[in-house]
């Protein structure tokens, strides 16, 4: 044990955003049981349309509309309604009001009314080559999609793909890049010439019957009232009696990104210098002529309306709109509120109130990502995101990068973020941040002295801050809630992650980056003598721990106060004497034979299980590479499967799940962003709440969702009856809550009235009553 004494911090300038949240009327933060949510950023978007008041904007996760008119926000995900996520192109058709998404896999989805419809068929289609979405337009009805595999052609009222067009240059097909037209005259930029032909040809789909109007390879198009613009390379062309002819040759040193049509019959051309500096706007005349110029925009599609505004999809600042007469700078972001960036790593939930660690580090070999999202938080309706001053802070703005666990210490308000590359930061309850390195932490053996890796952040019954680091000598350490300093070292073991304390005290984390087993260390109830300290290292093979895999991903305590272990080949259970002091114990490789699934030798065997949380009725969520299970508090029963193609689940890469035991809510941190599930269970009081909480209540006018009664000790018996007393259901708590559908005991759904709910506690003690209301 080594003990560090010296005090040294570090206080930082923090860039701390405080956004009003836009309550959209189709998404919930906080999901009713059963339900799900999503917690995407909606400031980078990358494309939008509009039908000249509602505009319709894409981000990568996730959608959102904005009606100027009455100044609406509204956010969409795949929690209501969407398909599908990585969305890269959308369009408005005005002839069926539908807006088109277009997602990077060749989902589509069409969007009206608040609804969304979905044709999966280029998706799911089986044909080889590239099927990459180069562009999309959207004209009577029909949606012209360009893919590396032709031109897509899409009957938005029949909601099906009417066809596929290749282009081809003698045997060799070319990439089709952009498509537009007017009127019934459509063009196409492919990779082997720039092709026209009428929409009513009723031999469209074969190129040969298109009009070449010039071999050359064009990228770009964009028609407005009386011109065709066309870009190849660093060039802009229009065409003139069908011949494409230069007329603006751009700054080498930039690559023209988007052609986009103004109210005036003039032409956008949106550019982006190298590494995304010199990013300059120009609008230009059919003779190329530089009629105004937009310098250091970030503008991903621009509209030019006849309204006497700008309006702008920003990289980072969502819509931005302003007056065409306004200050170059006047810029008015408008986006819905939420999380930094859809970077998620893990999360800390307690009672409404969370804290989400955007950072980020090679799953599988643990390299560093130097990812500078850092954290957000979000609480009683309102986002705050942190990220780093990097100027302010430091002059190596990497040390600062891949926060990877966040825990907030309750009686003090402060929390505190292991970052895999820069050590341990304190967020106080006025957002001043500390960061401990130097005098505290170790950095790294292997040479790179600056990174300080620190793995995980959890505290114990005390209050007592642990960490644990990698590629270090002393990799597990201690800040006390005295504001001392200890470290500990465990023989052979360079690596900790995945820290889980358990009843009696004893640390347990995953050893070694890629197979080290599993370390257990007791301190003995005395921080500051080592003398008296133990540790173990459990591992594959009986006798050794009997770990099915020695590569640990997971760990996590239950209600019983076994330890669940995942690993890269299924679940161990630590369920014998737990206290190392007495010595080793081996695994319980548990077999799980349940309808649809059939883990005969123990659960889970070959899956990678990323991460395994309890919830308060000792239910365990698995989160695992092939998605989210939900097991019986007995584990004898898988309860449901979620993937991302039967549920709102963002992606089947489970990275972290944790659970807000007030509330009962499940993140699910993937590799595609933070989602949510309205859970069933929360976490049981010594007690029975007076008043119980119900929740919705009223029970609005065809609400399908389960109503959820909390507020109760373990195992409650709950009865519910009509206002005259009828039993209608009765049931035992899961954990402190029950969840019921709002059917009687023989499956039919209630009436309108009020319902009156009676709880007794399992040793018969105490007893709470309350009441609701259903309408119908």
């Amino acid at each position: 044990m080594i003990k560090s004494s010296l005090l040294y911090t570090s206080a930082f300038a923090v860039l701390l955003s405080f956004t009003t949240t836009f309550e959209a009327k189709a998404q919930r933060l906080r999901p009713p049981v059963g339900q799900w949510n999503t917690y995407l950023p909606y400031g980078t978007v990358i494309d939008f349309d509009t039908d000249g008041s509602t505009f319709f904007c894409v981000s990568t996760s996730s959608f959102f509309t904005y009606n100027e008119k009455n100044g609406e926000i509204t956010a969409y995900s795949k929690a209501n309604g969407m398909s599908d996520v990585d969305m890269v192109k959308v369009g408005y058709d005005a002839s069926t009001q539908s807006a088109v998404l277009i997602y990077q896999n060749g989902n589509i989805d069409l969007f009206k009314d608040g609804h969304f419809t979905n044709i999966p068929d280029f998706k799911i289609t089986t044909v080889s080559g590239d099927k990459t979405i180069y562009h999309l337009y959207c004209n009577e009805g029909y949606a012209y999609i360009s893919t590396g595999i032709g031109l897509l052609v899409v009957n938005i009222k029949k909601r099906e793909v009417k066809e596929t067009i290749p282009f081809f240059e003698g045997v060799n097909q070319g990439l089709n890049r952009a498509a537009t037209g007017k009127d019934k005259t459509i063009y196409a930029a492919t990779s082997v010439g720039l092709f026209k032909s009428s929409t009513d040809n009723p031999f469209l789909i074969n190129y040969a019957n298109w009009l070449q109007l010039s071999p050359k390879s064009f990228e770009l198009l964009s028609q407005n009232n009386n011109n065709l613009f066309a870009s190849s390379g660093d060039t802009v062309y229009v065409l003139k009696n069908n011949v494409p002819s230069p007329v603006k040759v751009i700054n080498t040193n930039n690559t023209i990104k988007r052609l986009c049509a103004s109210s005036d019959n003039n032409m956008w051309v949106l550019t982006q210098g190298q590494n995304g500096s010199s990013n300059f706007a120009l609008k230009i005349d059919a003779d190329g002529n530089t009629i105004d110029s937009l310098p250091n925009t970030l503008a991903n599609t621009f509209v030019d309306m006849g309204d006497g505004k700008y309006w702008s999809s920003d990289q980072y600042a969502g819509l931005k709109t302003r007056s065409k007469s306004g200050p170059g700078n006047d810029w008015n972001s408008i986006y819905p509120a939420g999380p930094y960036s859809n970077s998620a790593f893990k999360v800390w939930a307690y009672n409404g109130e969370f804290w989400l660690a955007h950072g980020a580090r090679g799953l599988s070999d643990w390299f560093i990502k130097q990812n500078q999202d850092y954290m957000s938080k979000y609480f009683n309706g309102d986002w705050k995101l942190f990220k780093w001053d990097m100027l302010a802070a430091t002059p190596q703005p990497y040390a600062f990068t891949d926060v990877l666990s966040v825990v907030k210490d309750k009686s003090s308000n402060d929390v505190y973020a292991a970052l895999y590359n820069g050590g341990i930061a304190k967020v106080d309850k006025d957002y001043k941040i500390t960061v401990y390195k130097s005098g505290f932490l170790e950095s790294n053996i292997s040479g790179d002295t600056g990174s300080y890796r620190c793995t995980d952040v959890a505290l114990d019954k005390d209050n007592n801050l642990w960490i644990t680091q990698s590629t270090v000598q002393n990799v597990l350490k201690v800040k006390t809630k005295e504001g001392n300093w200890y470290s500990f070292r465990i023989n052979g073991v360079n690596h900790g992650a995945a820290l889980v304390i358990d009843d009696i005290g004893q640390k347990w984390f995953a050893a070694g980056i890629n197979g080290g087993g599993l370390a257990v260390y007791n301190d003995n109830g005395t921080i500051d003598n080592p003398n008296d300290d133990r540790s173990m290292v459990l591992r594959s093979g009986s006798g050794s721990g009997n770990l099915p895999n020695n590569k640990v991903l997971s760990l996590a305590k239950d209600k019983d106060g076994a330890m669940w272990v995942g690993t890269a080949s299924g679940i161990a259970i630590y369920n014998c004497d737990l206290d190392i002091r007495n010595g080793l114990c081996d695994a319980y490789l548990k077999p799980l034979q349940t309808a649809g699934y059939n883990f005969a030798n123990y659960m889970f065997e070959g899956i990678s299980v990323n991460s395994i949380a309890i919830d308060g009725g000792n239910r365990k969520w698995i989160g695992t590479d092939v998605g989210l299970f939900l097991l019986s508090d007995d584990a004898e029963n898988i309860i449901a499967q979620y993937t991302e193609a039967n549920s709102p689940l963002l992606s089947n890469t489970i990275i972290s799940i944790d659970i807000d035991p007030v509330s009962g809510v499940v993140f699910v941190s993937t590799d595609k962003g933070l989602c949510s599930f309205g859970g069933a269970a929360t976490e049981a009081g010594g007690e029975i709440a007076k008043p119980l909480y119900v929740y919705p209540n009223p029970v609005p006018s065809g609400y399908n969702g389960m109503i959820a009664i909390r507020g109760m000790t373990a195992v409650s018996n709950v009865k519910i009856t009509d206002i005259n007393g009828q039993l209608v259901y009765q049931t035992t708590s899961t954990g402190g809550q029950v969840a019921w559908n709002g059917m009687d005991y023989t499956g039919r759904k209630v009436q309108s009235g009020v319902y009156l709910v009676f709880v007794v506690s399992k040793d018969g003690t105490q007893k709470a009553s309350g009441k609701f209301i259903i309408h119908e």
